[in-house]
């Protein structure tokens, strides 16, 4: 007891499947409640949630990202003032590069040029998209897709976070490398202030 660091309560997370990731995905880019609704939305739903699961960042990191923080070239994500680090670097896949620059090309002839400070992640009126509007149209995704976690609780936008570390813990096992220098690669990448908050995952 109390080796890990004081005992907190936490919300039991809800490990996304492969999956789910893609019916989620594909229903932000098919699903059109209403003809007055934004076309490029759908698109924009899909790339949050995209971005989530590939990269374990924050919501509030991804929805915060200014088109400079964003380099496609390199393939890296700059994350300034996150929750315990003024900034630190996330290096995506080229997958995930791809999927982001349909995106930009999207919101520009959508919205005209994005000045670099602006937000990479836009609202309908081109401004920088808000937790509450993503949260509810992700409880919209998440009943048109028929998901549930445990306890039949909608499963949470953090939970992505949740899921990018538990899936890396578990390659680390499989792969049969050292778990102690996988958590700290883990703490580092996710931005954690103590190892206490990577050892949890385990």
């Amino acid at each position: 007891a109390g080796l890990l660091g004081r005992s907190f309560e936490r919300v039991p997370p809800h490990i996304y499947t492969p999956r789910e990731v893609s019916a989620l995905i594909q229903v932000s880019l098919t699903y059109q409640p209403s003809l007055r609704r934004d076309p490029s939305t759908g698109q924009r739903n899909a790339t949050v949630i995209g971005t989530l699961a590939c990269t374990g960042m924050r919501v509030g990191e991804v929805l915060s990202m200014t088109d400079e923080d964003v380099d496609l070239k390199c393939g890296v994500i700059t994350v300034n003032q996150s929750k315990n680090l003024p900034m630190r670097l996330v290096p995506i896949s080229d997958s995930a590069v791809e999927q982001l620059q349909r995106y930009r090309r999207a919101r520009d002839k959508r919205y005209g040029f994005t000045k670099p400070t602006e937000p990479f992640i836009r609202s309908p009126r081109g401004g920088c998209l808000t937790y509450s509007t993503m949260k509810w149209s992700f409880a919209k995704l998440c009943e048109r897709a028929d998901l549930r976690a445990a306890s039949n609780r909608r499963p949470r936008l953090h939970d992505f976070r949740h899921t990018f570390a538990c899936n890396h813990l578990l390659r680390a096992y499989r792969e049969n490398r050292n778990i102690d220098n996988a958590v700290h690669e883990l703490s580092v990448y996710l931005g954690h202030a103590t190892l206490a908050s990577t050892y949890w995952y385990l």
